[in-house]
């Protein structure tokens, strides 16, 4: 009696065992069939920002219309400082003879040679009048042209050079003036003349 308890025991437990095994290999069957037939995600492309678009330039017609500024000129105001002037002091200049007048005035050309004036007298000359001399010489010697009494020295006169002599006939002084070539003998050789005062 004891033995056949123990043999059905022994049955029941195999059979236990059996199941599990079979329970846990049709689980296992199954999982797979399972992971099987699930599909696999096909990966999806990263998506990146989003390119962007090269715009078309439009051309567009410019028309360009020139208008003539009539906008009146600007104005620049200047205004004066109030820097002090400066001063400048003239000083006249005082002439110690006085300048004769047109009518006072005597223009007289003449000509030295050997040995002689030309012309040979300057003729009558008013009183207080100024005598403007031009002396040419016209020789082949040197000459000058004196006048003791006026203080009138031309200096030397070299050959076809000319000079200018200003002298005034004084008034109520002499009734005539002599004048002469001092070089050399040229006096004593009639190289002289006269000037004969009107009062």
């Amino acid at each position: 009696m004891e033995k056949q308890e123990n043999s059905i025991a022994a049955t029941v437990g195999f059979v236990l065992i059996l199941v599990v095994l079979i329970t846990t290999v049709v689980i296992i069957i199954s999982t797979r069939n399972t992971a099987n037939l699930t599909p696999t995600p096909t990966p999806q492309p990263t998506a990146g920002p989003p390119r962007a678009e090269t715009p078309v330039p439009t051309i567009i017609p410019i028309t360009s219309t020139i208008t003539p500024s009539t906008s009146p000129s600007p104005s620049v105001t200047v205004k004066p400082t109030n820097s002090p002037t400066p001063t400048v002091k003239v000083t006249p200049s005082i002439s110690p003879t006085l300048t004769p007048t047109p009518s006072n005035v005597k223009e007289v050309t003449m000509n030295a040679f050997e040995y002689t004036f030309e012309p040979a007298t300057l003729g009558q000359v008013k009183a207080g009048t100024q005598v403007q001399l031009t002396i040419t010489n016209t020789g082949n010697a040197d000459h000058d042209f004196v006048i003791d009494e006026l203080g009138v020295n031309s200096g030397i006169i070299t050959p076809n050079d000319s000079k200018v002599v200003t002298f005034t006939i004084p008034v109520n002084q002499a009734n005539s003036y002599t004048y002469y070539c001092s070089i050399g003998n040229h006096r004593s050789m009639g190289m002289q003349g006269t000037i004969e005062v009107v009062q």
